[in-house]
């Protein structure tokens, strides 16, 4: 083993992925319980399962008592399944407690990721507009607040999640999570990036938004796929990174999809990444390891 794989090896130790998708579709199709052996194996401490219509907290739950240890920790998407932004469904997900940890805006049903992809968004969910029309976002953001839950912003517009962020420090919440911000379809611009890690939110930033496979998918489906910034473009996120500095960041591999690598296998691959975009191995551990460590309260 060479000295640089040590040193990764290093960093992975303890790390946590903070996306990853696992669902019962042609198109994501890995086992949970592969997943778990495989990143425990890697060394990561944790990682956190994204259903695109509502929770894991089942999958997450089974799978921890197989493990025999807190490897899952679950995400509660809002959206058109669990009836909008509602106060019940987050209600039902904390009542579960374990590691139930994450509460995420809307994803599939943003009007951001409608609009963004060319497709009508009269149906999709704008945050802000939501809670003038029903009073139920505070009502969330007041039961995040309470629990101590992560706030993840979901596939919202730049503009949107910093009016959210805003809202939320108002209502008490302390762990914010902008989700891959420098991904499709939220492409905040860095001047964006900034303000919201001034507001007290942490940047997420994942690696299969500068894969090949998903930088063709997504500017073949992009209604403007050379807008400014680019997709995948890797100087974008090393510039991001280095504007709202490491301590302000969070990595993920976004990753789960059939036409990836297991999850364990990208975010290795991650770390040499951004060892090539220059950043340290200290750098790099902040941003894998000790901040999302952080947000989910765990300790060495």
């Amino acid at each position: 083993m060479t000295a640089i794989e040590k040193k990764v090896d290093e960093i992975l130790h303890g790390s946590v992925d903070f996306h990853i998708h696992s669902h019962m579709s042609p198109s994501y199709h890995w086992d949970l319980m592969e997943i778990g052996r495989q990143s425990l194996a890697a060394g990561l401490r944790a990682v956190l399962i994204k259903n695109l219509y509502g929770s894991s907290h089942e999958q997450c739950h089974m799978a921890n008592k197989i493990m025999g240890m807190d490897m899952f920790y679950a995400t509660l998407v809002l959206g058109h399944t669990t009836g909008g932004i509602r106060r019940a469904a987050v209600e039902k997900f904390v009542q579960f407690g374990g590691n139930n940890k994450i509460v995420e805006m809307p994803v599939f049903d943003s009007a951001r990721h409608l609009s963004f992809f060319g497709k009508p968004d009269d149906s999709g969910l704008k945050v802000i507009e939501v809670d003038r029309s029903t009073g139920e976002l505070t009502a969330v953001l007041e039961l995040i607040a309470r629990h101590d839950l992560v706030l993840k912003t979901g596939h919202i517009s730049p503009e949107e999640s910093i009016a959210l962020i805003r809202i939320a420090k108002e209502a008490g919440i302390k762990k914010i999570v902008v989700t891959h911000a420098t991904g499709t379809p939220v492409m905040a611009t860095i001047e964006q990036q900034v303000e919201m890690a001034s507001l007290g939110a942490l940047i997420e930033h994942c690696v299969v938004k500068f894969l090949p496979v998903s930088i063709l998918r997504n500017s073949k489906s992009a209604a403007h796929p050379d807008s400014n910034p680019k997709i995948g473009d890797l100087a974008y996120l090393k510039d991001s990174i280095r504007a709202v500095g490491p301590n302000h960041c969070i990595l993920g591999t976004d990753s789960g999809q059939a036409y990836h690598p297991y999850p364990h296998e990208l975010f290795r691959y991650f770390v040499y990444l951004l060892l090539e975009l220059g950043f340290s191995y200290e750098e790099i551990g902040q941003m894998a390891r000790e901040n999302p460590c952080q947000l989910l309260d765990l300790s060495d």
